[in-house]
């Protein structure tokens, strides 16, 4: 994770980790191509006026069926966030 955190964003999907195979299936099923696709439906729960965008992000990833490693990507998206977004 530190790598991930370290690093400069990429359009890959599977940069980040916990990503494979179905995982990125699952989310171009939803429309989630890039991964500033995913950092922007993470974001977009601080818009809904919630304080607890990680389990948002969390539930948004477990309706879309997606379980294999659902921690790890939400603890490395929400970790990056934090890094860019420090206010969040």
């Amino acid at each position: 994770m530190c790598k991930f955190l370290q690093s400069e964003t990429t359009d890959d999907l599977k940069s980040v980790p916990g990503i494979g195979e179905a995982t990125e299936r699952a989310l171009n099923k939803l429309g989630v191509y890039t991964t500033y696709q995913l950092y922007a439906v993470y974001l977009s729960f601080k818009d809904k006026g919630t304080n607890d965008m990680k389990n948002e992000f969390w539930r948004y990833l477990s309706d879309a069926g997606i379980d294999s490693h659902r921690s790890s990507v939400v603890q490395c998206v929400t970790e990056k966030m934090s890094l860019l977004f420090p206010e969040l």
